[in-house]
């Protein structure tokens, strides 16, 4: 079973309570239906929040250093290497 993606979840999760909505036939238990949509609206809301916190904490982490920033010679100088160069111009 492949991992789906929560927009996917959260979709699919949508499109079943419009079925619901759609189809409810008139001598339904309605209150059996109405659960029903209470506890996919809970679990919509959760997945939701879970993956905003989950987009919150991706924007927290520190970025990778893989590719560290190269030393510059510009860097690195002294501030008396810096005005020896200037002067020399």
């Amino acid at each position: 079973m492949r991992h789906r993606p929560t927009s996917e979840i959260i979709q699919s999760l949508r499109a079943t309570l419009r079925h619901i909505e759609e189809n409810l036939a008139l001598d339904a238990n309605v209150s059996v239906l109405v659960e029903l949509k209470r506890i996919i609206l809970l679990r919509i809301d959760d997945l939701e929040a879970t993956n905003a916190t989950t987009q919150l904490d991706l924007l927290a982490e520190p970025l990778p250093r893989d590719n560290p920033i190269p030393d510059s010679p510009v860097l690195n100088a002294s501030p008396s290497h810096l005005e020896a160069r200037t002067a020399a111009r």
